[in-house]
C-alpha cells in the first residue's frame, strides 16, 4: 500500500507545509522498508546520502536563498521529493505554509513534447513550485534568472553522474569560471538509473507518461526518440523502468546515431 496515502493526499488542495510533510512521510516509509532486495537496500543508502547533502544546504542557506532547477524529468522529480522531505525536518508546518511555495527555474531551448509540458504544469501545482520558465541555453538562462532573483545563492540540480559532463561533479560546488555565480547542489549525483525507478515505482509516484512509451531520457521533440533497446518486435516499446542495471544505455534515445539508425530500420 506504500505510496497510495501520499498520492491521495497530493490530489487534494494542500498547503505547502502539508506537501513537505507528506513527502517526508513517503521518504521515511521507504527508509523503514525491511527488504533483502539489493536494489531496495542500495536505494535506501542513496536516499540517506542525498538527505545529508540537502540538510547541509538548508542549514547553510536561508529558505529564500535556495532554488531548484526543475524540468519534469525522473531525476528532478526524485530530487524534488527529497528536498521537500528535508524541508519538513527544518521548518514547522506553519513556517512552510508562510513560505507558500518553492523558488524554481525551468530552462529550455528545444521544442518540447506536449506530454512533458502537461506534466510540468501539473507537478508545478501539485508540489507548490513558483516556476520561472526561460527559453534560452543554460548559461544565459541562469544569468537572466539570477539577475531577477539576486537573493538566490544555491540552486539544487537533478544531475546524475551518467549525464554528459557530470562524471567529476561533487555534491556541492561553485559554478565554473565564466558562468553566473552560484552554488550548485547535486543531491542525486551518485544515483543509478534503476535506483531512480525503484524509488518512483515503489512509492507509486506519478511521472511523465512518456516514460511508459519507451522514452528513458527526455530531451526535445527533434532530438529524442524512444530508447531502441526497449523496442518490441511488434513496433511498440517497453516502459522506461524495464531498462534496469545499465546506465550506459539510458541516453540511447538521445544519441544522434541511435536516432539515425532507428529511422533507417523503420
Amino acid at each position: 500500500m506504500m505510496g497510495y496515502w501520499y498520492l491521495n493526499l497530493m490530489t487534494k488542495e494542500m498547503q505547502f507545509g502539508e506537501v513537505c510533510q507528506s513527502s517526508n512521510s513517503l521518504v521515511t516509509d521507504f527508509l523503514n522498508l525491511n527488504d533483502d532486495d539489493p536494489l531496495i537496500i542500495n536505494t535506501q543508502f542513496k536516499i540517506k546520502e542525498s538527505l545529508e547533502i540537502l540538510d547541509q544546504t538548508i542549514k547553510n542557506n536561508k529558505f529564500n536563498e535556495i532554488s531548484i532547477s526543475y524540468n519534469g524529468g525522473k531525476d528532478c522529480l526524485v530530487m524534488l521529493i527529497l528536498y521537500l522531505s528535508s524541508l519538513s525536518k527544518h521548518y514547522s508546518k506553519e513556517e512552510l505554509n508562510n513560505f507558500g511555495e518553492l523558488q524554481s527555474i525551468y530552462i529550455n531551448y528545444e521544442l518540447q513534447f506536449p506530454e512533458l509540458i502537461k506534466f510540468i504544469e501539473s507537478s508545478t501545482i501539485r508540489y507548490k513550485l513558483n516556476l520561472t520558465s526561460i527559453t534560452m541555453n543554460l548559461k544565459d538562462g541562469f544569468e537572466k534568472y539570477l539577475s531577477h532573483n539576486p537573493q538566490i545563492k544555491s540552486i539544487i540540480v537533478g544531475t546524475r553522474r551518467s549525464d554528459p559532463f557530470a562524471s567529476d561533479l561533487k555534491h556541492i560546488q561553485k559554478t565554473d569560471h565564466g558562468w553566473p555565480e552560484f552554488i550548485r547542489i547535486h543531491p542525486v549525483i551518485n544515483w543509478h538509473y534503476d535506483e531512480i525507478w525503484c524509488f518512483l515505482k515503489t512509492n507509486k509516484i506519478e511521472y511523465c507518461k512518456l516514460y511508459d512509451q519507451g522514452f528513458t531520457s527526455l530531451g526535445g521533440i527533434n532530438s529524442t526518440i524512444p530508447n531502441p533497446n526497449l523496442k518490441l518486435s511488434n513496433g511498440g516499446y517497453l516502459p522506461a523502468y524495464k531498462l534496469l542495471g545499465n546506465d550506459s544505455q539510458e541516453r540511447d534515445g538521445r544519441n544522434i546515431k541511435s536516432i539515425e539508425k532507428e529511422v533507417r530500420d523503420e
